[in-house]
């Protein structure tokens, strides 16, 4: 008697990445022969009509990218950034305050990519504005040496039912589902700080937990 293939969730990441993938390539193409059409047009009213199908061409091929990187599929180029740099940056975060205790002598450095890394830590403190209906979220970073660790909470007391923390990182789910929303939701973030070999996870009533190894 045969068996029934298991639908995991590795075989629904295989077939979204090859679907998302053979998308951005026919969608490519097809702003390939707008941008042509544009340097050929002459009326004003046609090319805006063309450079509005651009635009919106690139906003597709964005969320697809972020498809991608959700699930690992979508290889991010990182480089070593030193943790005084992330915390700096993280500081720019609109609505939110950082609090820390790193020490940054000898300064430690992590491998990331400090553009999408806030981004990701952005879509999480929106979340928990948004969700809670607040203007700001504590964020807190803490060095833990004992297992070379960067750990940073952003804070919360939402409390989710057990069904909406369980699906809270799949694609959609936190923005459509939640927050009533049309963007990819926290699967952004999961799956780029999962290309770091970090761990993202949610507790309720305290937020966000995520920890980065080290560079040795």
């Amino acid at each position: 008697m045969s068996k029934t293939p298991q639908n995991n969730s590795s075989n629904i990441d295989n077939f979204l990445g090859l679907l998302v993938h053979s998308y951005n390539n026919h969608l490519a193409a097809m702003m390939g022969f707008t941008e042509i059409a544009l340097l050929e047009c002459k009326q004003k009213s046609m090319r805006d009509k063309l450079n509005t199908v651009v635009s919106s061409g690139i906003e597709a091929v964005d969320l697809g990218n972020d498809i991608l990187a959700s699930i690992g599929r979508l290889q991010i180029k990182m480089s070593q950034i030193e943790i005084e740099c992330l915390v700096e940056e993280i500081r720019t975060i609109k609505n939110a305050s950082l609090s820390h205790s790193v020490n940054l002598e000898p300064k430690p450095t992590i491998q990331t990519n400090l553009i999408w890394f806030k981004d990701c830590i952005g879509d999480l403190v929106e979340f928990v504005n948004s969700y809670a209906k607040q203007a700001d979220t504590k964020i807190f970073i803490e060095l833990k040496s004992e297992n070379k660790v960067v750990e940073i909470r952003i804070k919360s007391d939402i409390e989710l039912t057990d069904v909406e923390s369980q699906n809270l990182f799949q694609p959609f789910y936190s923005s459509r589902q939640l927050l009533d929303t049309k963007d990819l939701g926290l699967a952004r973030a999961k799956g780029f700080f999962g290309q770091m070999h970090s761990t993202l996870c949610w507790k309720n009533n305290q937020g966000f937990f995520l920890q980065i190894p080290m560079n040795d």
